[in-house]
Order: C-alpha cells, then sequence, then structure tokens
C-alpha cells in the first residue's frame, strides 16, 4: 500500500490521530497510540497529536495526489460522528 493511513480516537475530550505510512500489515495500538509524535524520515513518517486544527496543517503537508485512508484498529476509543465528519472534510479538501 502506498500512501498514508489515518488513524483516530478521542480521549480525554480530545480528538487524538496518527498519520502514519501506509504498509500492507495491520498496526498495533502501541504504534498509533504513542502520544504526540512528529517523525519525518525518507521511509517513514508518523505524526500523531490531537485536535482537528494540527490534522489540518499535518494533511496538507501531505504532496498532492497521495492517498491518505482512513484506517480502523480495535481497542482504539470511538470518534463521535461530529469528529468523524470533520475528518472526512478535511481529507476532501485534501484531495481538491
Amino acid at each position: 500500500m502506498k500512501g498514508y493511513e489515518l488513524y483516530s480516537w478521542e480521549e480525554g475530550g480530545e480528538l487524538w490521530f496518527t498519520l502514519i505510512t501506509g504498509t500492507n500489515r495491520q498496526k498495533a495500538l502501541n504504534e498509533v497510540k504513542v502520544g504526540a509524535v512528529d517523525v519525518r524520515a525518507v521511509d517513514r513518517v508518523i505524526v500523531s497529536a490531537k485536535g482537528i486544527d494540527r490534522l489540518k496543517q499535518v494533511v496538507a503537508l501531505v504532496p498532492s495526489g497521495t492517498s491518505v485512508v482512513v484506517a480502523r484498529l480495535p481497542g482504539l476509543p470511538p470518534v463521535s460522528d461530529a469528529n468523524r465528519a470533520r475528518i472526512e472534510e478535511v481529507l476532501e479538501n485534501h484531495e481538491h
């Protein structure tokens, strides 16, 4: 898989997300839920932060034409419908 995987969850009343380089394997919970991290290397990207504004900033750095897939992972707390809609809007705006 090319592109990026986007994981999101809510914790402590905050929206958290992790954008990570896409692979063909399922990620482990400890790879995704890592707290605030920003690693950008040639072969691997992992950015984990909180808030929709930070998500917009991070997604804006993804090269045009590069896919960002919303991924699910057992064990991550759920995201509210309102935040899910915001995430979808951010990704839709990235595609245009």
